[in-house]
């Protein structure tokens, strides 16, 4: 993703992609009806730092594939996110399978770049966004819908605002 950009292109890219991806999967599944292999979610995180001037954004997806093939995954996200394991711990199954995840496992990254290249200190926030990439409205309509954090991600984001001193909002639209 490109840097420094305001929150609004950040989205509208997340959402294009969203799309032709949505696009691509209808199309192998036609072309290959056994094709069934494809992720549920897109994620956007966004880092802005001080009166926004500086801005950073990552994507990320749910897993997909066999148990197997998940289960490996989710343990790469856990070498890079530790958080995962402790969320796990608290719950009744591994947390690590959706994009917030992913895109979390980015934050301290984004935080420390976000510390080194800040102009003024004014503080910085973290905006998450998931869309579902497989649901479409009724009537045809096409767009993306939002997908509200579950309680292991929203736990993940709590814990990890803690740890970086700064707000982690989920702004996907309720209902």
């Amino acid at each position: 993703m490109p840097e420094n950009r305001p929150l609004p292109e950040y989205i509208s890219i997340v959402t294009l992609l969203g799309l032709l991806l949505r696009r691509l999967f209808r199309y192998v599944k036609y072309q290959n009806p056994g094709f069934g292999v494809v992720s549920s979610s897109i994620g956007l995180v966004v880092g802005v730092a001080g009166s926004g001037e500086r801005s950073i954004a990552r994507i990320g997806f749910s897993l997909c594939g066999s148990k197997a093939a998940r289960n490996s995954l989710i343990r790469d996200r856990e070498t890079n996110l530790p958080e995962l394991s402790s969320i796990s711990r608290k719950a009744y199954w591994e947390s690590g399978n959706c994009a917030e995840s992913e895109t979390f496992s980015h934050l301290r990254a984004i935080n420390l770049e976000l510390i080194r290249s800040a102009v003024d200190d004014i503080g910085k926030i973290f905006v998450s966004l998931t869309l579902g990439l497989r649901r479409e409205g009724a009537d045809g309509d096409v767009s993306l819908r939002g997908k509200q954090m579950c309680s292991l991600c929203h736990g993940l984001g709590r814990c990890l605002s803690d740890e970086l001193s700064c707000p982690i909002m989920d702004i996907c639209p309720s209902g």
